[in-house]
C-alpha cells in the first residue's frame, strides 16, 4: 500500500492500482495489483467487502489475504 499525496483521495492509504477493471474477478484484480509492484502471491483468499466513505463519494473495497 502507498500513502496518497495527490487528489483524489489525498491523505489515505491506497493500493497501487486501486480499482477493479470491468470484467475482472476479485482474484484477478488482486493478482494484477500485486504483480504490478513485484509481489508473487499464493493462497489468495477473499475476506469481504467493506464500505469506504470519502467526502465526494462512497466506494466499496474488496479485502483479500494471501501468502
Amino acid at each position: 500500500m502507498g500513502w496518497r499525496i495527490i487528489p483524489p483521495y489525498k491523505n489515505v492509504w491506497a493500493l497501487p492500482r486501486g480499482r477493479m477493471l470491468r470484467g475482472e474477478s476479485f482474484i484477478q484484480t488482486a493478482m494484477q495489483q500485486c504483480a504490478e509492484i513485484g509481489l508473487k502471491i499464493r493462497d489468495l483468499r477473499y475476506l469481504g467487502l467493506y464500505p469506504v466513505r470519502f467526502p465526494s463519494r462512497h466506494d466499496i473495497t474488496a479485502y483479500m489475504a494471501a501468502q
